[in-house]
């Protein structure tokens, strides 16, 4: 029924041990990776056990290991990989709880700078570039007067275009957001699917950033990202994209989903039979939302649009970790982004902007344009549909009797249809609690779901 394995072998359980699942939906917590855990749980103080979890509690250990054990977690079949935790042993055994999806790299995440991780080199070129995947950055013009603390004014005005990128003005590369997010996750051995990874607007989208290139020099990425932890660079994207993730940690792949999609989607699991138990009901809470972007302090140039933007009565802040530059009609002729920040000192936050590819300028002659990502944009694109949902929807607790089939193909991005024995009602769950032993199988589930109008 329910096992744990460590290096191909199975630790011994007690028939009888109850190990209590927590399983969390991130799509309701903006700064939350989806994560599943167990609650501590005892395992038998065997021989084996002893063995395998590296002899926690014996006096000849001097110092025993922190780290926690590659582990598998069976549900009859494999469920999912992630990490055992070892947190005490006495003579009832040995306590132990269990972290996947997200949880067998979290510690990594919040660890490793971005900046650390191989994202790739390529070559140093002067022609436009396409967008990704054909070109790994971008160049176009921007104003940035502030780069140099002295020197000529032309140097104000990076990637200087007039038929092609000119010699003898500062060069700086921007590393397009999709080919950075599939090197990271590369470098945790997980590969990235989903409809917004592969939409154009997403592959126009770049990183801002202040380092620039001598002639010959190659665009190595990591040197063109900010200085952040790789966590809170991915929790940006998903907040300000009104993103989910599902990890899949036996495949080792992140399947992206927007959240406006999860919504409209008509695909559903049929819980209908599976006797639920209303415990608890709540009207709507939530008064409204503030979305809020995060300027870059280090711009002595202000943000020339609102960084907030209230939906209701805005009681609950929603920081979207990023922020973009403003754009402003320069050499009477060109629309370019603005910034007065000094560079090559590798200190400036995560910013985006759109590159638009060839465009033409107010004498038609075409050049390399880059705009803003505007707030009122990603709250009508990426957030409307899903704050509107939150504001209208209601609470449900309720014990429902799941099978084993549904606790191993559960999805958090899956409505679910359940009946009450008088009411039908199609629900997105937000916590699911479940215990479950070696004889006594999947116990009665405890599940909070938040109804959807379809």
């Amino acid at each position: 029924m329910i096992a744990f394995r460590i290096n191909g072998e199975e630790l011994d359980m007690d028939p009888l041990t109850s190990v209590q699942v927590e399983y969390f939906s991130s799509l309701f917590q903006f700064d939350r990776i989806p994560s599943i855990y167990t609650l501590p749980a005892t395992l038998a103080w065997s021989k084996k056990n002893r063995r395998l979890l590296g002899f926690p509690g014996h006096l000849s250990v001097r110092s025993y290991r922190k780290e926690p054990y590659d582990c598998q977690l069976y549900l009859d079949n494999l469920w999912r990989v992630g990490k055992l935790y070892v947190l005490s042993a006495d003579a009832k055994g040995i306590s132990v709880n269990f972290q996947s999806d997200v949880g067998d790299i979290s510690a990594r995440l919040k660890q490793d700078n971005l900046r650390e991780l191989d994202l790739g080199t390529d070559e140093q070129v002067s022609e436009v570039r396409e967008i990704y995947p054909a070109s790994n950055y971008a160049l176009f013009p921007l104003h940035n007067p502030g780069f140099l603390k002295e020197g000529a004014s032309y140097l104000a005005y990076l990637n200087y275009y007039d038929g092609e990128f000119k010699t003898g003005y500062l060069r700086v590369p921007f590393p397009y957001l999709v080919h950075v997010l599939r090197r990271v996750l590369a470098h945790y051995g997980y590969r990235i699917t989903g409809p917004w990874i592969e939409a154009e607007e997403t592959r126009r989208l770049v990183i801002y950033n202040t380092q620039s290139l001598a002639e010959g020099d190659q665009v190595q990425h990591s040197l063109h990202v900010p200085e952040m932890k790789v966590a809170d660079f991915l929790k940006a994207i998903r907040a300000a994209f009104g993103l989910g993730f599902n990890f899949n940690t036996t495949k080792k792949e992140l399947e992206i989903v927007r959240l406006r999609d999860v919504l409209s989607s008509g695909t559903y699991v049929d819980w209908r039979k599976r006797n639920l138990k209303v415990t608890k009901w709540e009207a709507k809470a939530r008064q409204g939302f503030m979305l809020e972007l995060s300027p870059d302090e280090g711009d002595e140039l202000p943000p020339a649009d609102s960084q907030q933007l209230q939906v209701g009565a805005g009681q609950d802040p929603i920081s979207l970790g990023l922020g973009s530059l403003p754009v402003a009609q320069e050499l009477l002729r060109w629309l370019m982004p603005q910034a007065s920040q000094e560079g090559d000192t590798g200190k400036f936050s995560l910013r985006l902007l759109s590159y638009r590819g060839l465009q033409p300028d107010t004498g038609d002659v075409p050049y390399p344009q880059a705009l803003p990502v505007l707030l009122p944009d990603l709250y009508e694109q990426s957030h409307r549909h899903w704050l509107d949902f939150l504001l209208e929807t209601e609470t449900v607790e309720a014990e429902i009797e799941l099978s084993l089939t549904d606790l191993r193909t559960l999805r958090q991005d899956r409505k679910v249809l359940v009946h009450d024995g008088q009411s039908t009602v199609m629900a997105l769950w937000e916590k699911i609690s479940v215990q479950v032993s070696p004889l006594r199988g999947v116990q009665v589930a405890k599940v909070t779901l938040l109804k959807t109008r379809y």
